[in-house]
């Protein structure tokens, strides 16, 4: 129910990743653009050290988490305005398989 509540309010699924020390993510500046960017552990459980965004306009934002996500276990990321993305890369360290998923908000 907590998915399907967060894509009838404008979230987009941008990737789903193993967390490593570093993995990158292009984006389909397609998509739109975002406001803001959760983070959301779908299997096993990580450390999110940071997520460097590169935008459309070519500008980057780096962004601390600096938390262990469980399973089903969040963090949301304002992006400060509304912004089309280029690609997202996030770095952290994993524990047994972790896996996230970065979605967007429009």
């Amino acid at each position: 129910a907590g998915e399907r509540d967060a894509r009838a309010r404008g979230w987009v699924t941008l990737a789903a990743m193993d967390i490593q020390r570093a993995k990158t993510v292009d984006i389909d500046e397609g998509l739109g653009r975002f406001r803001r960017l959760r983070v959301q552990a779908i299997r096993g459980a990580g450390y999110v050290d940071f997520i460097e965004v590169r935008y459309a306009n070519g500008e980057q934002q780096h962004i601390d988490v600096k938390r262990r996500l469980g399973r089903g276990e969040v963090a949301d990321i304002d992006l400060n305005g509304s912004h089309r993305l280029a690609a997202i890369t996030v770095h952290g360290e994993p524990d047994h398989h972790s896996q996230i998923e970065v979605i967007g908000e429009r």
